[in-house]
């Protein structure tokens, strides 16, 4: 197979797609036509401020054969971010069974390296599954599979398409050892002034202090983001809600079209890091509304409404001000309501 490199930055609301020329309507044909290969690209991540350079990755199919992930490059984009590609001149591939991975991590100064067995029979159900795009407000179905990289070992893989990630899969990879040599050859400087340096290019100069001074969170990515709870989001006001979209921490994301089904369902969540609600008021004014979620305070009110009533379902309530179309948030079960003060909320008129 032949590969066509390509870097490039994705921004908010840009649709990425291995066939520029296709459309949702041809990839649902091409689904009904073969429910097990799929338009897709592989792309990878790593956490910002924690960069990590791929030696080697491939997907791996059932029949033995691989698709490159993109691999010779400091990566630190951002956690569930799409990354580099490798656009490949088959348009429709297979769900990979396996991924094969070795990495350095730079604040680490580790390699990391495994096989792990995907979950292949979630993975195509998911793809058939597909999901309404918050970009076209129609149905989609993903056209990425991301591999993050996260200090400990962590690796973790999205589906990804329409800025919709649903995370599928977490592992732990061991401890490589690799001869430095092999990974930065003929050079003239030592490994740690080469760490060092590659640091300081992406680190402001306090920051890196911080860095050595309180180390790495281990346990951040694959522990603390992963937490579930019972909850449901809830728009509560007079006008009319148009939609709403949510991205949590552990960097999946969830849209609903709420001017067909008002009522998003409780179930199993990570907790909220940033979500955008749209509403049309009764004289037909449009609103836009970010909201910015404090890390420390969300889980805090998380944990204190569970330590109360551990069953209960929790509702994150997005309080609308009719008369001033203002938005103020608060999570509540059936006996307590904590207001969340620390959200940074932007409302535009549109």
């Amino acid at each position: 197979m032949k590969y066509i490199y390509i870097f490039y930055a994705i921004f908010c609301f840009t649709r990425c797609s291995v066939n520029n020329n296709s459309t949702d309507t041809d990839n649902t044909n091409n689904n009904k036509m073969n429910p097990t290969t799929y338009e897709w690209i592989p792309t990878e991540c790593a956490v910002f401020n924690y960069p990590m350079k791929i030696i080697k990755a491939d997907f791996i199919f059932e029949d033995g054969n691989t698709i490159k992930i993109p691999d010779s490059k400091m990566i630190y984009n951002g956690w569930g971010k799409t990354g580099s590609i490798h656009l490949n001149e088959e348009v429709l591939i297979p769900i990979p069974a396996k991924l094969y991975i070795k990495w350095f991590s730079y604040t680490e100064d580790k390699f990391f390296e495994e096989t792990f067995n995907l979950p292949k029979d979630k993975m195509i159900s998911l793809f058939n599954e597909g999901f309404i795009s918050p970009l076209t407000n129609s149905k989609y179905t993903y056209n990425k599979i991301i591999v993050g990289l996260a200090p400990g070992g962590t690796v973790v893989v999205w589906l990804s398409g329409d800025n919709i990630n649903k995370q599928v899969a977490i592992f732990q990879a061991k401890i490589a050892n690799v001869e430095w040599s092999t990974f930065l050859p003929s050079t003239d400087i030592t490994r740690k002034e080469y760490i060092d340096e590659s640091l300081k290019q992406i680190f402001e100069k306090e920051d890196f202090e911080t860095l050595k001074k309180n180390g790495i969170p281990i346990g951040l990515w694959n522990k603390k983001y992963v937490t579930k709870s019972l909850w449901q989001p809830v728009i509560v006001t007079t006008n009319n809600p148009s939609n709403i979209f949510i991205s949590y921490f552990n960097a999946e994301s969830e849209y609903s079209d709420l001017s067909k089904k008002n009522v998003m369902e409780a179930k199993e969540r990570p907790y909220p890091k940033k979500a955008i609600v749209e509403w049309e008021t009764n004289s037909k004014n449009k609103y836009h509304a970010e909201i910015n979620f404090s890390e420390d305070e969300i889980y805090s009110a998380f944990n204190k409404l569970i330590e109360n009533k551990e069953n209960a379902t929790i509702k994150l309530q997005f309080l609308i001000n009719d008369a001033v179309n203002s938005l103020t948030v608060a999570l509540s079960n059936d006996s307590n309501i904590i207001n969340l003060k620390k959200c940074i909320i932007d409302i535009n008129e549109f």
